[in-house]
Formats: structure tokens, C-alpha cells, sequence
């Protein structure tokens, strides 16, 4: 269903003039050598994560290098995932780990021990996600996906950033196609006027 939303996201901004790179974690392009994106942080990459610049995966990891580069190109991030355990599924939270590093998601001035913001550029940030269970029982476990999403991750943005989240609960059990079908037409709609 997440690819069936990510469509859906892609028609909307489309038919609104804009430029999507559509990025699936989990089947990355061809000429990247394709296959799944690598979400575990290898132990280089932790001794190197300061090193703002210098990391190796930025250079030699044709994955980690695109997501760069496309984080760098965009004004707009959306994001489209099933919440797991009420979170993120493992595999993007490696991409955020891999790819948000110092001097790509955020500046560390060492003398000043302050962190600036490294990606001003990304000025929206949408969210289309399915929660296994209803509104209130996802409130209630307190929702880590969306906390980090919209209050942590939002900091290595433009001040200013907004966020559009869109929820879909309720997925697991007997939820009847109409609901699916109708947030998919609720998708296209918010993403054409962005």
C-alpha cells in the first residue's frame, strides 16, 4: 500500500509542475547498482561521523551519495512509510542516520559546541503514513515517528519548515478498500496544491 501512496503523492505534485525524485528505500535505481538501501551505520562510519566532509559513505556508498545529493537538489521532502511499532521502520531511520550526518543535515562548531542547520534548502516536509491501529491508541503510545519527524528532524531544515502529515489508522483488521481508496484520492489532492 505504501508504494500505491508514494504514487499517489507523485501524481499530486506532478500535476502541479513540480520536479519529484521518487526514492524507494527498498529498490534503489539501476544505475546505483539497485538493490535495498544499507541501513546499518558500519563501524567506519561511526569514527568518521564527525569528520564533516570526510565521511567515506558520502564518497564510496553510490546510495548514501544520491540521497545527498537529492536532499541537497529539493526544497520539499516527503516521506511515505508504514509505522511500525509506533515508529519509523528500521530502514529509514538507517537512511537518516547514514545521510543526515554533520555537515550534510546539520554544522557542528566544535569551539562554539552548537550545531547550525545544514539544509535550508527543504522548506516542507510532508508524511503520509499507516498505523496498524486507531487514532486514539496510537496518541496514547505516543507517537515516536511523528515527534522525531516534527519537532528533531525539522531542525536541520529552514526555520520556517512546515509539515503536512497525513494518517491513515486503523490498517490492520477489516478496514474496508473504500477508506484505502479514499486517502489515496485525499493524497493526490494535498500533494497537487502544495
Amino acid at each position: 500500500f505504501s508504494n500505491a501512496i508514494a504514487d499517489s503523492v507523485q501524481k499530486g505534485l506532478e500535476s502541479s509542475g513540480k520536479e519529484v525524485r521518487l526514492i524507494n528505500l527498498y529498490s534503489m535505481p539501476k544505475e546505483l547498482g539497485g538493490g535495498e538501501f544499507v541501513p546499518l551505520l558500519s563501524q567506519q562510519e561511526r569514527v568518521e561521523y564527525f569528520k564533516e566532509g570526510e565521511q567515506s559513505a558520502l564518497t564510496q556508498d553510490l546510495h548514501v551519495k544520491y540521497i545527498v545529493e537529492s536532499l541537497r537538489w529539493c526544497d520539499s521532502v516527503v516521506l511515505v512509510y508504514p509505522t511500525w511499532w509506533f515508529n519509523i521502520p528500521g530502514i529509514l531511520k538507517g537512511m537518516f542516520d547514514r545521510c543526515f550526518v554533520p555537515g550534510v543535515g546539520f554544522k557542528y562548531d566544535p569551539v562554539a559546541q552548537a550545531r547550525t542547520t545544514g539544509l535550508k534548502n527543504i522548506k516542507k516536509v510532508g508524511v503520509c503514513t499507516t498505523y496498524g491501529f486507531t487514532e486514539e491508541e496510537v496518541v496514547k503510545a505516543g507517537d515516536a515517528g511523528r515527534m522525531m519527524i516534527s519537532t528533531g528532524m525539522t531542525m536541520l531544515f529552514a526555520p520556517d519548515c512546515q509539515v503536512d502529515w497525513k494518517p491513515l489508522y486503523g490498517m490492520q483488521g477489516t478496514q474496508p478498500q473504500e477508506v484505502r481508496a479514499k486517502y489515496l484520492e485525499e493524497v493526490t489532492e494535498l500533494f497537487s496544491k502544495w
